[in-house]
């Protein structure tokens, strides 16, 4: 009997073609080759089988998923990683290209139909709805005019439960109005005070004091307000001194302490590159020319501020028994800065527009990630942050870019992944899984856009406005606001008053509107195309795997056959 061996001095050598030849050698009619020929044989066929058979299982076991940061290769990263967003970031920034200033493809729009509830109450909504608050519950929604009232409605009746008249009108500026984080206290600024709105009883206690420039605490019961000094206890421009007064408020009994905002030292803990939130090259000797509250401590003991001084903005943390301030950090257009939902962080971009700095308002530290980590900080080309938005849990943050948006993890300050140019990116939901936009259509129309966090297509769908200024065209939308469950967002809209330029609260025709938008219509479209898209990708693979079975299954009878390869071999050579 032949070994292994003296198989392949028997193959034929290089110079006779194939495959007329080893065919014939593999159907040769000698009796020991023949034997040997068919083992050779029967080998290849069951490769042959096995590889075609092994392709077909994975075809059909393998779908394609979407790309998130949320997957096994992103939570293995994330387990390796530093708690620190500053490491996590540089090392977002070494694996990964994704944070470069080129902004992806459109993705896939689809059509979406949403339900909607207009409330057009005219003594809650007025003609200029200016801005809204929820409740931390997600169960009240206060809706501040820019007349003298606030109006709360109940998100779950959709009802009015009451109308609160205020001594003056709103300053109508964001900045002067705040919820507490606990959702006891609302508090907005108006001409004849700072007016304390208890949300469950609705009373008011006014203040004395005519300013937007304040942060409020916590549980509501205290108010600290930036005011300029003009009797110049606050110092001079050698001896650390701002010009600024910090007021402490006690809200129940309606009197402050004052204290003088005095710079005494730096604590940068950001780093030292050109894109970080250095402060040490920073002048902070002279009075700065503009001062904002921004946030407060949870024990109350600390105000973080705004301080824009004519060589730089920067961001100062204020004793509030001493007025001892320290510079934390250097940024840039501190009113893009955003505040997580349990008040314990802040988001601003820094003094490079290139990098977003996250500071813990507690702690004070101070910590910065990467937004365009392939371009020069002091590129012109680089991207530049030019808006954010926050989940209400924290866990992801929206970067802004003049060339896209991205989404970050908040907790690793790592890029989950860069947005399509159409993918909304002005608002999230609680959890951050869902994306939202809302911007002023064609006509009197609200352009809704609907997407998933973890990417795909997008829902559009337009929203009708039916209040003042409808036939003009002329629907303004002034503030959203994100559901709890993030099933709905609010939006207030107006339009132009009435021809004669006042308003008449008993008209609805001139008033503004709240609408409610259900956005489940979206949810079950894009879920509809999901799954479409999943079953042309099943039928593809099944269409993949019946060729391959079929294949398959023609070369095992052959090899079982193999007495047709010889008269096909025969046929060949003849």
């Amino acid at each position: 009997m032949m070994n292994e061996e003296s198989v392949d001095e028997n193959l034929p050598n290089e110079g006779v073609p194939l495959p007329e030849s080893y065919l014939s050698y593999l159907l040769g009619h000698s009796s020991s080759s023949r034997r040997m020929k068919s083992r050779v044989l029967r080998r290849v066929c069951a490769a042959l089988s096995s590889a075609l058979l092994l392709g077909g299982t994975v075809a059909l076991g393998v779908t394609p998923a979407p790309a998130f940061a949320d997957d096994a290769a992103t939570a293995s990263q994330s387990a390796s990683s530093s708690a620190s967003p500053s490491a996590a970031s540089s090392q977002s920034a070494t694996d990964s290209a994704s944070a470069s200033n080129a902004a992806p493809a459109n993705a896939k729009e689809i059509a979406a139909t949403y339900t909607t509830s207009q409330l057009a109450d005219p003594a809650c909504v007025g003609s200029e709805p200016d801005a809204l608050r929820l409740t931390p519950d997600g169960k009240q929604l206060f809706i501040v005019s820019s007349a003298d009232k606030v109006c709360a409605v109940n998100t779950e009746s959709w009802v009015v439960e009451g109308v609160i008249d205020l001594p003056g009108g709103s300053m109508g500026v964001a900045s002067g109005i705040a919820m507490s984080q606990d959702g006891s206290r609302l508090f907005v600024a108006t001409s004849g005070g700072v007016a304390a709105i208890s949300t469950a009883t609705r009373t008011v206690m006014m203040l004395d004091l005519t300013t937007t420039n304040f942060a409020v605490s916590r549980d509501g019961k205290t108010l600290y307000a930036l005011v300029q000094d003009d009797s110049g206890s606050a110092g001079g421009s050698t001896d650390g001194g701002t010009g600024w007064i910090l007021q402490v408020w006690n809200v129940n009994a309606g009197t402050h302490t004052d204290v003088a905002v005095m710079v005494t030292g730096s604590a940068d803990s950001s780093g030292s590159d050109s894109s970080s939130a250095s402060t040490s090259s920073a002048n902070l000797s002279g009075a700065p020319n503009i001062a904002t509250a921004l946030v407060v401590s949870g024990d109350g003991s600390t105000v973080l501020l705004d301080a824009q001084y004519s060589q730089a903005e920067v961001l100062l943390a204020v004793d509030t028994a001493s007025g001892a301030a320290t510079s934390l950090a250097t940024f840039s257009v501190g009113y893009l800065a955003t505040l997580s939902s349990d008040n314990t962080e802040l988001y601003v971009p820094s003094a490079s527009l290139h990098t977003v700095l996250q500071v813990n308002v507690d702690n004070r530290d101070v910590q910065v990630f990467s937004v365009d980590s392939d371009a020069d900080s002091d590129a012109d080309s680089a991207a530049r942050i030019t808006g954010l938005a926050l989940s209400g849990d924290g866990a992801r943050l929206v970067v802004r870019t003049s060339a896209g948006s991205h989404l970050f993890d908040t907790a690793t300050g790592s890029e989950l992944r860069g947005l399509a140019l159409n993918e909304p990116d002005g608002y999230l939901s609680r959890d951050g899984s869902e994306l939202y936009g809302v911007a002023a259509g064609t006509g009197a129309q609200i352009e809704v856009r609907y997407a998933q966090a973890s990417g795909g297509p997008v829902a559009v769908g337009n929203v009708p406005y039916e209040g003042a200024g409808a036939s003009s065209g002329a629907v303004d939308v002034k503030d959203v606001a994100v559901g709890r469950d993030g099933a709905s967002i609010y939006i207030a809209v107006s339009g132009s008053s009435d021809a004669s330029g006042e308003e008449d609260f008993s008209d609805p025709a001139t008033a503004g509107r709240l609408i409610a938008v259900d956005v489940s219509g979206a949810r079950a479209a894009v879920k509809k195309s999901e799954n479409a898209s999943a079953a042309a990708s099943r039928v593809g693979i099944v269409a993949v795997a019946v060729v391959a079975a079929v294949i398959v299954v023609a070369i095992i009878w052959l090899c079982r056959n193999p007495q047709v390869l010889r008269k096909l071999a025969a046929a060949r050579s003849h």
